[in-house]
């Protein structure tokens, strides 16, 4: 997260708080990784890359304030970031918005119930949050779960489990 990136999020969020509004924007901004080269390329013209954005605004139905924020990065030059810029903003969406986002893995698709279960153990955590958990798959944890958010590890995994036990058996030794 760089500091460019966190001020133009906060910058981003000021002028649109709303997630969901800025969804187009994202998904057109991202659906081309060529369209992010050429907007930060130094070899073309800025008055070129205004044209391009000033098109692609009309053609997706940009906002304004959508426009004018894609502009500013292009003519800063800050365009280079707008991947970082939109992390930094759903993190600062999900502070102002009280919403933990989690990561929760498991070592198969889990069904309702290990969803749920995994859901519990946050709300005990963060009770007076709303808590936000994508899922995803990584056998190598053998079973149990792996939470992640905020930058803590909650591992309730046997492949966690086994290693702490090794560490111990180590210790003793």
């Amino acid at each position: 997260m760089t500091e460019i990136a966190l001020n133009q999020a906060r910058a981003l969020y000021k002028e649109i708080p709303s997630m969901d509004d800025l969804s187009n924007m994202r998904k057109v901004m991202t659906a081309s990784p060529e369209l992010l080269r050429v907007l930060s390329s130094p070899v073309i013209l800025k008055k070129q890359k205004k044209a391009l954005v000033l098109k692609i605004a009309e053609r997706f139905s940009f906002s304004e304030k959508e426009k004018n924020f894609i502009l500013e990065l292009v003519l800063t030059g800050d365009i280079v970031e707008f991947s970082d810029i939109m992390s930094c903003y759903d993190y600062i969406w999900s502070l102002y918005n009280n919403v933990i986002d989690a990561e929760c893995v498991f070592p198969a698709e889990p069904d309702e119930a290990e969803k749920d279960k995994a859901l519990k153990y946050l709300k005990t955590r963060y009770p007076d949050r709303k808590i936000s958990i994508s899922i995803s798959v990584d056998p190598s944890i053998i079973g149990g779960r792996v939470i992640r958010t905020r930058g803590v590890e909650y591992d309730q995994s046997i492949s966690g489990r086994l290693e702490t036990l090794e560490k111990r058996l180590l210790q003793e030794v």
